[in-house]
């Protein structure tokens, strides 16, 4: 439980901009959701802009998935 609390200390302390103010990127709604829509969970390995981006990809997976307005 110590480590914890110490992780979000830390994290808190240096990304704390990024934890009260999130942004969504530019390439969530016009390539990775777009891409999910289209071609399903196979479409997390597809690289975007030469970079294989499988944790944001997974995670917006994830919302769509849950979310009552895509079902």
């Amino acid at each position: 439980m110590l480590y914890v609390l110490v992780f979000f200390v830390i994290l808190y302390a240096r990304r704390s901009d990024q934890l009260i103010h999130p942004q969504v990127w530019d390439e969530d709604g016009t390539h990775i959701l777009r891409d999910l829509i289209h071609d399903g969970p196979w479409s997390i390995l597809r690289p975007l802009n030469g970079y294989l981006v499988i944790i944001p990809r997974a995670i917006s997976f994830l919302s769509l998935s849950i979310s009552v307005s895509a079902q």
